[in-house]
């Protein structure tokens, strides 16, 4: 999903030079032709601009310059090696992917948005927390909102009260979702990462590292988020609070995480 208005920019580690593209996350470089090093060095301008540009620069036909730019650019943000900055705003652009999802739905195919990579800072603990935290917490706010609405719907359908029971553990599941980020970002103090949220997925992305060092790093986000739902249960306990022992389920839950039917849990494992 992508259009002639909106704007390319590098993620942080992510070089252009001529004759190729390199990415301090991942310790990886990519050759890169005179057009492909055209079009990155225009990051911030409007891809119609750098499509008009390109096509007197290099003698293109003006169509075929615009589907040339969009289709490297889709295949560079697929590859996490350049960020879409959208003109629009959310709504239009949420609207924009239902429209398109239904022009989509006899081939039983949903349109896919770009994926962001933000950056994360492994140099410290807390910078390696905090981090973490900028680079989810609208994500984790929306998890949060589509939690409660399901929630109270759920307790309206079964006549129980109160919306105490469904917004905690809303913020349950979406605190869940930055601990366990977070986890991942704190194992891999020292080593150059990202955070990347894709669809509905949101991983760490960095260097292949070593067998025990990889393990603990894949370990570490569900057992930092389980951590914190026992201790969450913990101080249920001794409130005597129902309430905050079921909240505490949905952070307890990222222990099946570390099982084969995650990629953490495979990673963890060595599969």
């Amino acid at each position: 999903m992508l259009d002639l208005t909106d704007r390319i920019e590098l993620p942080r580690g992510v070089a252009v030079a001529p004759g190729g593209v390199s990415d301090a996350v991942r310790g990886e470089s990519w050759p890169a032709n005179d057009t492909a090093v055209f079009v990155l060095a225009r990051a911030g301008r409007p891809l119609g601009d750098v499509a008009g540009e390109l096509a007197g620069r290099f003698g293109l036909p003006a169509e075929r310059a615009r589907r040339d730019v969009l289709a490297f650019v889709w295949g560079l943000n697929r590859s996490l090696l350049l960020n879409i900055v959208p003109a629009r705003g959310p709504l239009a652009r949420a609207a924009s992917w239902v429209v398109l999802a239904i022009r989509l739905a006899p081939a039983g195919v949903l349109p896919r948005s770009p994926a962001r990579r933000s950056p994360l800072d492994t140099s410290s603990a807390w910078g390696a927390l905090a981090s973490a935290a900028r680079a989810t917490i609208r994500r984790g706010l929306a998890f949060v909102l589509v939690a409660v609405v399901l929630a109270a719907e759920l307790a309206a359908t079964a006549g129980a009260g109160g919306l105490l029971l469904p917004a905690l553990g809303a913020v349950a599941v979406g605190a869940g979702l930055v601990l366990h980020e977070a986890g991942h970002a704190v194992a891999l103090r020292g080593i150059p990462a990202a955070l990347v949220l894709d669809g509905i997925r949101t991983y760490v992305l960095h260097r292949p590292l070593p067998g025990r060092r990889r393990a603990l790093v894949a370990a570490s986000g569900p057992c930092a988020a389980a951590a914190a739902g026992a201790s969450l249960l913990a101080v249920a306990q001794l409130a005597g609070s129902a309430e905050l022992a079921v909240a505490s389920c949905p952070l307890g839950a990222h222990l099946l995480a570390l099982t084969v039917l995650s990629g953490d849990g495979r990673t963890a494992c060595a599969l």
